[in-house]
C-alpha cells in the first residue's frame, strides 16, 4: 500500500523477515473468537511479510495477526498485526498486508479457505462491492492504422470486401499458370512438289527432249 495512505491513517508498515526459518512458514490467525480457527493457518514459501506497527487501540480494530512458524512450533505468541479495520470518513476501511489470502495458492490448502472467508465476512453483503486491480489496463485506445477503417461503417465494410476479393483471387486466379505452348507443325516432304514444279517448267517451255532426257538419267541412276 502507498505511503500516502499510511500517513493519512497514521499507520506504519514494517517488514518481518523469516530467513532463519528453513521452511519459510508463517502462522496466521483471526482475532474474533467466532472466526478464530482451531489451529493457526499456515502459509509457506515466502521469506517475509509486512505488519502494522503498534496501531492505535482506541481507533483501530485488529482483525488478523501472524508470526513465524515451523513444524515444531505453530503458534502466534508475540504476534504481529496484518489485518486491521480503521475508521475513515463516514465509514471504515479494512487494510491487509497479506493479499495472498485471496489467491488460489492459499485458499486451496485446507483449511485456509476458512481464514479467507473470515476476512471477507467483515464486508457488508447488503451493499454494493467493487473489485479493483493493482495493475489497470486504462482506457482502451486502438493504435492500429486500421482504426480509421473500423471507425466508419462504410470503410469497414469496404475493407472486409477487399479482403474477400483478395481471397477469391488467391483461390481461383492466383495459381501459377503455364504460358500457352505454340503448335509446331511437322515439316512436310516437299520432294514431290519440287519435282512437279520442275516438270511443269520444262513442259511449259516446250523442252520435251530435255525432260525425257532427265527422266532417263533419273531412271538409270536409281536402278543402276
Amino acid at each position: 500500500m502507498t505511503q500516502k495512505l499510511l500517513d493519512t491513517l497514521n499507520l506504519e508498515q514494517v517488514l518481518k523477515s523469516n530467513f532463519d526459518n528453513f521452511n519459510n512458514q508463517f502462522a496466521l490467525q483471526l482475532k474474533d473468537k467466532d472466526l478464530k480457527g482451531k489451529a493457526p493457518y499456515a502459509f509457506n514459501k515466502v521469506n517475509f511479510m509486512y505488519y502494522f506497527k503498534a496501531p492505535h487501540a482506541d481507533s483501530t480494530e485488529v482483525i488478523g495477526v501472524f508470526n513465524s512458524a515451523s513444524e515444531e512450533r505453530v503458534d502466534i505468541n508475540d504476534s504481529y498485526t496484518n489485518i486491521i479495520k480503521h475508521p475513515f470518513g463516514d465509514g471504515e476501511i479494512i487494510l491487509s498486508t497479506f493479499p495472498q489470502a485471496f489467491t488460489n495458492y492459499f485458499i486451496l490448502e485446507e483449511p485456509n479457505n476458512e481464514y479467507t472467508a473470515g476476512v471477507l465476512s467483515y464486508l457488508n453483503p447488503s451493499k454494493q462491492i467493487y473489485l479493483d486491480n493493482h495493475y489497470k489496463r486504462g482506457k482502451k485506445i486502438s493504435t492500429s492504422p486500421l482504426y480509421v477503417f473500423f471507425k466508419a461503417k462504410q470503410l469497414k465494410w469496404a475493407y472486409y470486401m477487399s479482403l474477400i476479393a483478395v481471397l477469391f483471387y488467391v483461390l481461383f486466379e492466383g495459381k501459377r499458370k503455364q504460358r500457352a505452348v505454340p503448335v509446331v507443325e511437322p515439316l512436310q516432304n516437299q520432294t514431290l512438289a519440287f519435282t512437279r514444279t520442275i516438270a511443269n517448267m520444262y513442259y511449259e517451255n516446250g523442252k520435251h527432249i530435255d525432260l525425257a532426257q532427265h527422266k532417263i538419267e533419273h531412271f538409270l541412276g536409281v536402278y543402276s
